[in-house]
């Protein structure tokens, strides 16, 4: 665990390798979610290091809606609304992350994939009760996302103790605090497989108030992305001419028809795209230049690279 107070510039914070998760310059979508009053407004502005989320008392939500922060060219935070507020409240809330699960990244008319990325669950860490949250993940994430880029971590770290053994003037928790957070996050590790039956890593410990181990979620994104999955497959968007544009970084090899019958395949192969062109030719678009044929002589490059 980080020790000690950070005082950086998010914006730029380890930027480089952001883009290269990001593929291509676009931007990793992470969807904040968590029970009201766990602090998701709160960690939005402490990586703006100004506040851009409006934050709420206590148990007063101000998260009605799902709300988008860039950070920079290459991250993108969605703030969601807190859950624990009433069983009605909770179902239309569970129902706008879903839909915000469901939703397409689209850049100049094309389709690249999904606009979420990653989920980071923000677990109170001056409470027991996350049980809310915990059932969050079944009900309304597993379905939607890859596993392995659904992150934990436990914010108020500095009130694990009711606000003990926290350094106040230096911002950091002492050995004891240090030694309680580390249990703590192994047992929200346990308890959230027992509950679900999702292995995750040890949730890190931080706080948004305290600008303690802030960098922590930065280096989360960027280590434990599981980045080559990104997007999943292969997305197409229709021209008004019903030619069909490839998204970017196409895996698992596969063919799909478009409305013209025509035969579209996608590879595992990186930094590919494919469109049609007015001849209903096919264009494949490579790092190494351009090449184009009809249709039968396209299928016969593809699958002889």
């Amino acid at each position: 665990m980080q020790n000690s107070k950070t005082d950086v510039d998010f914006s730029t914070y380890r930027i480089n390798e952001l883009r290269k998760r990001g593929y291509d310059g676009l931007p990793i979508g992470v969807m904040i979610v968590g029970h009201t009053g766990a602090g998701k407004s709160s960690t939005i502005n402490a990586l703006f290091q100004k506040d851009v989320a409006a934050v709420g008392s206590g148990t007063d939500p101000k998260t009605k809606d799902t709300s988008c922060f860039s950070l920079n060219k290459y991250l993108k935070l969605f703030d969601t609304p807190g859950l624990g507020d009433s069983p009605d409240e909770d179902v239309k809330h569970k129902q706008k992350i879903v839909n915000l699960l469901e939703q397409n990244y689209t850049e100049c008319g094309i389709v690249f994939g999904k606009l979420i990325d990653i989920v980071l669950v923000i677990l109170d860490g001056s409470t027991r009760d996350i049980g809310t949250t915990i059932q969050m993940i079944p009900d309304c994430i597993m379905n939607h996302i890859r596993h392995e880029n659904i992150f934990f971590a436990i914010n108020q770290a500095d009130m694990a103790m009711k606000g003990r053994h926290f350094d106040n003037e230096n911002q950091i928790p002492d050995e004891v605090l240090g030694d309680f957070l580390e249990e703590k996050a192994e047992s929200m590790q346990r308890r959230v497989y027992e509950s679900t039956g999702l292995r995750i890593n040890k949730p890190i410990c931080y706080s948004a108030t305290n600008n303690f181990n802030i960098t922590s979620l930065i280096d989360l994104i960027i280590d434990d992305y599981h980045w080559r999955m990104r997007k999943g497959s292969i997305c197409f968007s229709k021209s008004q001419n019903n030619e069909m544009v490839v998204g970017r970084n196409v895996r698992n090899v596969g063919v799909i028809g478009s409305p013209n019958n025509e035969m579209i395949v996608e590879r595992n192969v990186r930094n590919v795209g494919v469109t049609g062109s007015p001849n209903n030719e096919m264009m494949v678009e490579r790092n190494v230049g351009v090449t184009r044929s009809p249709l039968s002589d396209f299928l016969s490059i593809f699958f002889n690279w």
